[in-house]
């Protein structure tokens, strides 16, 4: 083995192999190291570019202003937002806020952490805000064209010398039908079977109605449970009759109303003259909303001209708000509605042309 190694160091082209072979990895390392020192160097450059040293000299040691020179404000904003997700801080109220902004926030934040998608969770609230939105509006007008023309009738009457129709409490459509047909049932027929307490129950008793009888234009009048007005009938004949008169369906009604103007009313308080100057539209749906709920809440419990007509205007007045609430919106709407009513014609107009 000695001898082949002292034979290989004195072959000239063995020796020139190695010196070779040494070469090319010397200018491989070299490479190496070059490319290693010029990503470097464009890295120097990049973070230069970014980095705005704001206090003393260039690269003096100094705290600067550029993209990490807020990094001790940026940990303690993080620590906080931390400790506000462990104290749940998310789900109190806050003072520049309405009972509506807050539940608002809170179904927003809950589906976040729910889904960990924000976007989501905005798109979901969206459509929630404008179906309900969708449905006070539709629930305004159909109170206005129904009352109204309730009034107008009512008023025709009057003025004809006639005895005017009783104004119906909102809501009570099955239970007229129901209680008109039990009550002309035949002997012996399916609706003569059913128990009159039980669907008394449910849509108002006749019976407990006749407390709330009253001289009305020169005639006594005796109301059905639908026309029934429960404070007359509760005054005339106590609470329990009037309870009765209304039925568990009416009953509902007013609870349901009492509780929206109550809900209004609270929202309402929480607005301050920042708030309103702030957002005028938004203050003037929910002063509306909650006229509008009062009054149809008066109107199921005392259906009467006075409560129709206020439930009149109070719908006009809300629908009024909320087309100014959402008037952007709604125009983008009808412009997209156009557009699409555009673009249809020309292609109608394309088709009909047999020279296009």
């Amino acid at each position: 083995m000695a001898a082949e190694k002292n034979a290989m160091r004195h072959d000239p082209d063995y020796m020139t192999s190695v010196r070779t072979a040494q070469q090319s990895w010397r200018d491989y390392i070299k490479e190496c190291v070059k490319a290693v020192d010029e990503a470097d160097q464009d890295l120097r450059k990049d973070l230069e570019a970014v980095v705005k040293d704001g206090q003393g000299g260039k690269g003096d040691g100094t705290p600067g202003t550029g993209f990490n020179g807020q990094a001790g404000e940026i940990a303690k904003a993080d620590d906080a937002q931390k400790q506000e997700r462990l104290d749940l801080a998310w789900l109190k109220k806050r003072d520049d806020e309405t009972l509506d902004d807050y539940i608002e926030r809170l179904q927003k934040g809950g589906m976040t952490r729910l889904t960990g998608n924000p976007k989501l969770a905005e798109l979901v609230s969206n459509i929630s805000k404008s179906t309900v939105t969708a449905g006070a509006f539709a629930a305004a007008l159909t109170a206005v064209g129904m009352n109204s023309f309730k009034l107008a009738g009512y008023f025709k009457d009057v003025k004809a010398g006639n005895f005017p129709k009783a104004f119906n409490a909102p809501g009570t459509l099955l239970e007229r039908n129901v209680n008109a047909r039990l009550a002309g049932a035949a002997p012996g027929g399916l609706m003569s079977k059913l128990p009159p307490n039980v669907v008394g129950a449910l849509t108002g008793s006749d019976e407990a109605a006749m407390w709330g009888g009253k001289m009305q234009n020169g005639r006594f009048f005796i109301p059905a449970a639908s026309e029934a007005n429960l404070v007359t009938v509760a005054r005339q004949g106590g609470m329990a009759n009037a309870m009765k008169a209304a039925g568990a369906m009416r009953g509902l009604g007013v609870v349901g109303g009492v509780a929206g103007t109550a809900y209004g009313m609270a929202n309402l308080a929480a607005y301050d003259g920042e708030m309103i100057r702030k957002d005028p539209a938004k203050f003037a749906t929910d002063l509306t909303g909650t006229a509008f709920s009062a009054s149809m809440t008066a109107l199921t419990v005392c259906p009467t001209p006075v409560t129709a007509g206020l439930a009149v205007g109070t719908g006009i007045a809300y629908g009024a708000a909320l087309v100014w609430d959402n008037h952007e919106a709604i125009g983008k709407g009808l412009e997209k509605v156009g557009d699409g009513i555009a673009d249809g014609a020309k292609k109608l107009g394309s088709a009909l042309n047999p020279f296009d």
